[in-house]
């Protein structure tokens, strides 16, 4: 089943440090903001307003990287 009309927005950072020659550093971060706007089930459920199922609203990662 798909919703007749939805909305999604948000934006993403991404940083990358060069600490040597061998040594990568990077982090990350995203928000996005998801609705629901229009859509109703053929048994009568109706799920406008609601966020997207399993789309997390804050993300981040962190990591670096080394070569030997």
């Amino acid at each position: 089943m798909n919703a007749a009309s939805s909305e999604l927005w948000g934006g993403e950072v991404d940083v990358t440090y060069q600490a040597s020659s061998s040594l990568n550093a990077f982090a990350s971060a995203a928000y996005v903001q998801t609705e629901f706007v229009n859509f109703s089930t053929p048994t009568g459920g109706n799920f406008a307003g609601n966020d997207f199922p399993f789309a997390p609203e804050l993300t981040a990662s962190l990591g670096a990287s080394y070569v030997f």
